[in-house]
């Protein structure tokens, strides 16, 4: 790791044309950093700190994102790697992302793929039947609509608020430790 990589001068620098396809940026914070147009492909940004980021018109295809904090980035016109959506402009939706405290009410993600992602004190709320939350953290999180056959295994759930739908829902693996099912509809859940 280079000497800017160990102060953290990334922060709000502008990239523009510097950055080559492959080179690794594991756990940087590249908060408020201008990558707009850059060729993104194949790049390790695993746990990097992208909020704030101008990756606008950037070509994200085959890059690592897991573990990624994207809040308040600018992913307008973005290409995303396979598995990974906008919910809108400024959100990015995929497996191992940190999406925590997140507000995500009134959303349709039927069948898409969180596993692993981040969603501590979120807001989740609409349709999310199917979604994969296999590993996800929801510690916090309120849950509301529908849950149907979304699969929880291993998630953390702790002290979850859990509301609505979860017919047919995977729960095994887990933690349910404070999780509040109170006015859940569990019709076929299935827990270890």
């Amino acid at each position: 790791m280079d000497f800017f990589a160990r102060v953290g001068l990334y922060r709000e620098v502008d990239f523009i044309g510097v950055i080559s396809e492959g080179d690794s940026y594991t756990g940087l914070d590249l908060g408020g950093a201008n990558l707009s147009g850059n060729n993104l492909s194949n790049l390790n940004l695993k746990r990097a700190d992208l909020s704030g980021a101008d990756l606008s018109g950037s070509d994200l295809s085959g890059a690592d994102l897991s573990g990624a904090k994207f809040e308040d980035a600018d992913l307008t016109g973005v290409i995303l790697p396979e598995g990974y959506f906008h919910f809108n402009e400024n959100i990015l939706l995929g497996p191992g992302l940190f999406l925590g405290s997140l507000n995500l009410s009134k959303v349709k993600l039927e069948g898409a793929n969180l596993s692993k992602a981040y969603l501590g004190r979120a807001n989740l709320g609409g349709n999310f039947s199917g979604v994969n939350l296999k590993d996800a953290d929801l510690g916090g999180a309120k849950l509301t609509g529908n849950f149907s056959k979304v699969d929880f295994s291993g998630a953390n759930l702790r002290r979850a608020k859990l509301f609505g739908n979860f017919s047919r829902a995977d729960f095994r693996g887990a933690d349910l430790e404070g999780a509040d099912f109170t006015l859940a509809n569990l019709k076929g859940a299935i827990f270890d």
